[in-house]
């Protein structure tokens, strides 16, 4: 599926994101996620390589495998220090321009070491929660 829109907005009744749903959108540029949205299916933005900024929803209950692996364009993700990070594989892996490094994760019990493989990320500070 090809899409050539710069910027997408995501409905505000929905509440989740499709495994896939724009798996390759070479020409997205910035994401804002509304606060509705629980669940990012798997790779669903795998290999935008134009996505440059993602607004992350503070009530994200879940992101999947891959969701947004190969961004390679990727530098800035608003709201990821408030996100309670689960496990995630390969969220963002590929991701070499992101670096989240000033940014402190909460976590509530395990955050994947593939999680942010071969992005700009050389560090990070994560919380436990209980």
């Amino acid at each position: 599926m090809m899409y050539h829109k710069k910027y997408m907005d995501i409905p505000e009744d929905a509440f989740e994101i499709p495994s896939m749903a724009f798996h390759g959108c070479g020409s997205l540029k910035e994401l804002v996620i509304p606060d509705t949205i629980r669940w990012i299916g798997h790779g669903a933005f795998d290999s935008c390589t134009s996505l440059e900024r993602i607004e992350l929803p503070q009530d994200l209950q879940d992101i999947g495998y891959g969701a947004f692996r190969n961004c390679s364009s990727l530098t800035e993700m608003i709201g990821a220090d408030q996100f309670v990070f689960p496990g995630m594989k390969h969220v963002f892996d590929g991701c070499r321009k992101l670096d989240i490094s000033s940014m402190t994760l909460g976590v509530r019990k395990q955050i994947s070491f593939m999680c942010f493989r071969n992005s700009g990320t050389h560090w990070i500070s994560i919380v436990m929660l209980s």
